[in-house]
């Protein structure tokens, strides 16, 4: 996928396809919407990383739960940040729940949401 912000300056960002995982394997945070809202036998997760141009770098990823049978999509963005001490740890988004037609464009519902705030 292409996001068309900063077009003008040759920017743009790219994720990967939406790896599947198990349910388990995505962030407490998923897992507890998921817990709070429906019941997760329903869902499959799965991860997309972000490749941010033109620095090629990932920047970024989306986990999320998906109900093939309804569409129906828990998405957080999440990223590795430096706290105060400088150590690296791993920051998500709320819990957003989409409709979408497929995992991958799940991910990029909650992108636009991003780009939105």
């Amino acid at each position: 996928m292409l996001n068309r912000r900063d077009k003008d300056k040759g920017h743009a960002s790219f994720w990967s396809p939406a790896l599947p995982v198990a349910v388990s394997e995505l962030c407490d945070t998923l897992q507890c919407a998921l817990a709070e809202r429906e019941s997760d036998a329903e869902f499959k997760g799965y991860v997309a990383s972000i490749i941010d141009e033109p620095r090629g770098a990932p920047d970024g990823w989306f986990e999320l739960a998906f109900n093939d049978r309804d569409g129906r999509a828990c998405v957080v963005y999440a990223d590795e940040i430096r706290d105060k001490a400088g150590d690296l740890r791993v920051a998500t988004t709320p819990p957003v729940w989409v409709t979408a037609g497929d995992p991958l464009h799940a991910a990029e519902v909650m992108f636009r949401k991003l780009l939105e705030d």
